[in-house]
């Protein structure tokens, strides 16, 4: 099945914030950019990539859990900063 892919630039658009943020959570979830040689010079993400981020951002409390283990304590304080600073 072939992959939807979005710049970076687009994926902040559709969710309503900045690249910075973006990639924040690209770092916090270990999600690397693809980037296509000789078409552009811009990253691109997946649709199922920027879903997972969206799912991520709306629930950061079960972002890198393993079952019975405790959220950690820089992916929640980075929600919880982030979430008020957009405020």
């Amino acid at each position: 099945m072939a992959e939807n892919y979005i710049t970076i630039v687009e994926a902040a658009k559709r969710m309503n914030l900045n690249k910075a943020t973006i990639y924040k959570w690209m770092h916090v979830l270990s999600i690397k950019p693809h980037v296509f040689k000789g078409l552009s010079k811009q990253s691109y993400i997946t649709e199922a990539e920027l879903e997972h981020i969206k799912e991520a951002m709306e629930k950061p409390w079960t972002v890198e859990q393993k079952p019975g283990e405790a959220p950690s304590p820089t992916v929640a304080s980075f929600s919880l900063a982030s979430h008020l600073s957009e405020r």
